[in-house]
């Protein structure tokens, strides 16, 4: 004879309706037609809002594609970080302007 009281019966759950709107609310949506797409940001353009597309990211992939794959930093003073900044500006990229930094220095 074993110890072990009877298992009680599970209770019944009803959901009731709420299954029928999680199945409803999960089918497909209509997608709107691409004109009407295309309305809507060119007026979301003239009122003056943008869109994330515009924005340029930047992440490892890009960065490996160029070929550049190693990170220098330096620690400074705010005054020489806003210099460095201001006459990098001039340059297409900070790497060109380390390159041209560092020609100045070996033809002294």
């Amino acid at each position: 004879m074993s110890d072990t009281p009877p298992k009680k019966p599970f209770a019944p759950l009803d959901f009731g309706d709420a299954v029928a709107a999680v199945q409803k609310a999960s089918e497909r949506r209509l997608q709107p037609d691409k004109a009407t797409k295309l309305a809507a940001a060119q007026d979301a353009k003239e009122a003056g809002f943008t869109t994330r597309a515009e924005v340029v990211k930047i992440d490892g992939r890009t960065l490996r594609k160029t070929g550049r794959t190693a990170q220098l930093n330096v620690r400074v003073t705010p005054a020489t970080r806003d210099a460095f900044i201001l006459a990098s500006a001039k340059f297409p990229s900070t790497e060109d302007f380390i390159l041209h930094l560092l020609g100045l220095l070996q033809q002294n």
